[in-house]
């Protein structure tokens, strides 16, 4: 088998699970919509492609205001997930993982923040890039 029908196979395998993980019914996995930002009660959730929108309110974050920030992902553009990792980092506020964080959220949001954590049952999916 050659590298890009493994690579082909893997990223399917990917999608399957991360579409399984919308479907859980456990309350204490809030469901988000897609390409959402929501900040309620000191938490800051985000869903969905990290995009200049996400760095833009990333930017705007007074750190007195928000107690965690929780990120369900698939990626996005480099430049924009590198820009956000670092936001993240000078931020210093907790963040948590939930349902998947895959590809560029992977390979440079996880690793980010100084203090993180996933919710049991999340998916974390590292593939190959040109920038990894």
């Amino acid at each position: 088998m050659n590298v890009r029908a493994l690579q082909f196979i893997m990223l399917y395998l990917a999608c399957v699970l991360v579409s399984a993980c919308g479907e859980k019914t456990d309350p204490q996995i809030r469901e988000c919509s897609t390409d959402a930002v929501l900040i309620e009660s000191g938490k800051l959730t985000i869903c969905g492609v990290i995009n200049p929108q996400v760095i833009n309110i990333l930017e705007r974050i007074d750190p007195e205001t928000i107690d965690i920030i929780e990120i369900s992902s698939l990626g996005g553009e480099s430049a924009d997930v590198i820009r956000s990792a670092n936001i993240l980092r000078e931020l210093d506020i907790p963040v948590t993982f939930t349902r998947y964080c895959v590809s560029t959220c992977a390979h440079f949001l996880l690793l980010a923040p100084n203090q993180d954590t996933d919710s049991p049952g999340t998916i974390i999916a590292f593939r190959h890039t040109d920038s990894s």
